[in-house]
């Protein structure tokens, strides 16, 4: 459709060629080509919606989620475009059958306590409720906890597939990479954050940087962000664990933090993974550090 509308301008401009157009006529026709542009993408728009609709009633998920990526492709209103990400929202995540929402729902009872069982679960959900990115992002967490950064990596793209504006599964995949390694591609994949979801993601972004800046050796960096998030957000334990790493790179003590951490932790108990469900492996070296906690460095 855009390519019929676009070879119709593009021929109206033709007729015109023969003589040199005056300025006042120039301005005219650029007008009259914004507004047939106008006329052009609402169209596209009106079509892809149509199109999700149909696909939506026919439980075409993957179908649904592409013609909305093209509205939103093609929509320039701030309030549009929300909308739209809304709709791609309900569409990616909306259950179509009980079965599929019932093993969901057993994954995540299980997934504070044994994220291996969990994931089993979500992987059986995820068959029955063809790319639901719901289901997918808690499949990739769960990999995530039980340390398979690859798996995660792969589930978390399946999902940004359908929906890659979710700041949700943005920060999984930038935990994945960052758990691989693949800091050149965690740093790309950061600038697909905007400022609001950003606030929203706090503290786990925070974390992500001082485990990139431990791993790039930058300690002294590291120090100052480790001092700054943990006064910002004293109750997460995972700011700890980094802290401790940072300690022992810079050969200072590191008691303190072992101590906060263990104790953050076993207070949390088994709800550390309920309550800060967006940082999958919180708690999850609680056993190391409670055996090295006597051990200064």
């Amino acid at each position: 459709m855009r390519a019929c509308f676009f070879l119709t301008v593009i021929l109206s401009f033709s007729i015109g060629l023969a003589s040199e157009p005056s300025a006042s006529a120039q301005k005219s026709k650029k007008i009259s080509a914004n507004n047939a542009e106008k006329v052009g993408l609402a169209q596209v728009n009106a079509q892809a919606l149509e199109d999700a609709k149909k696909a939506t009633l026919a439980r075409d998920r993957v179908k649904a989620s592409e013609s909305l990526l093209v509205a939103i492709k093609s929509e320039k209103k701030p309030s549009k475009l929300s909308e739209l990400k809304g709709m791609l929202s309900k569409v990616s995540t909306q259950f179509y059958t009980e079965a599929g929402q019932q093993l969901f729902e057993l994954g995540r009872s299980l997934y504070s306590t044994d994220a291996a069982s969990a994931s089993t679960r979500f992987r059986d959900a995820f068959q029955k409720e063809t790319m639901n990115t719901l289901v997918g992002l808690y499949l990739a967490r769960a990999e995530l906890a039980i340390g398979d950064c690859d798996s995660s990596l792969k589930e978390v793209r399946k999902a940004r597939s359908m929906d890659p504006f979710d700041p949700n599964l943005i920060l999984v995949e930038l935990q994945a990479l960052v758990c691989l390694g693949e800091l050149e591609r965690y740093q790309s994949a950061l600038g697909s954050i905007d400022s609001d979801s950003a606030k929203e993601l706090e503290p786990y972004l925070s974390v992500l940087k001082l485990q990139v800046q431990t791993i790039e050796r930058e300690f002294a960096s590291a120090q100052e962000s480790f001092e700054k998030i943990s006064s910002a957000h004293p109750e997460f334990p995972e700011i700890y664990y980094w802290g401790i790493q940072i300690g022992k790179a810079l050969k200072s003590s590191t008691k303190p933090y072992k101590e906060k951490y263990i104790q953050l932790c076993q207070k949390l108990g088994k709800d550390a993974r309920t309550r800060f469900a967006k940082e999958p492996r919180v708690c999850g070296a609680l056993a190391d550090v409670e055996s090295t906690v006597e051990e200064n460095l």
